[in-house]
């Protein structure tokens, strides 16, 4: 997306689809298409809304954070946010159920994305991609990651409706 005197919303949601090389769309969309599925069946609702939230607010606040950012391509602030949504609601669900060892799980995924997302703050690289022909934003991992977990806290049902698998001491499995 360039940055122009005005963006539009076809701009806002472009850019995500656009990507610096065929490897850069590889990733990016292999994490969107299994977490995404995962996230469109499990909290329809929930997926939807950060989608639409992220889909205009990364762009929007790459541009407010890097006024010197001419062009933002690609879809990890998305696979950020879907990523946070989906590990925040597992945590969430694993509290009311008392199945510790998925809400370890789910909060040391947390840890681990904030930890590279300031971990990228603090170096100005990214940490899993080793050759990279562009600036590294992690503003947009960090929107995508705030946006995802806000709406899981927001959206969060209760434990008796969570279309997520109970624990075996609940011996009720989501179908």
């Amino acid at each position: 997306m360039h940055q122009p005197d005005s963006i539009g919303l076809l701009q806002l949601a472009g850019c995500h689809l656009l990507h610096w090389s065929g490897e850069h769309l590889f990733w990016d969309l292999a994490m969107f298409v299994v977490l995404g599925a995962i996230c469109e069946r499990w909290l329809p609702r929930a997926f939807t809304i950060t989608l639409l939230v992220c889909t205009v607010a990364i762009p929007l606040a790459v541009f407010w954070a890097h006024p010197n950012i001419d062009v933002y391509r690609g879809l990890s602030g998305l696979d950020t946010a879907i990523f946070s949504l989906l590990a925040t609601a597992l945590w969430l669900r694993s509290r009311p159920v008392q199945d510790h060892f998925q809400e370890v799980v789910c909060g040391l995924l947390l840890v681990a994305l904030w930890s590279k997302i300031i971990l990228e703050f603090q170096s100005g690289q990214v940490l899993f991609v080793q050759q990279v022909d562009f600036v590294p934003l992690p503003i947009a991992h960090a929107v995508g990651g705030l946006v995802g977990s806000v709406v899981a806290l927001w959206s969060a049902p209760s434990s008796r409706s969570f279309p997520f698998p109970r624990s075996p001491n609940n011996r009720e499995v989501y179908r």
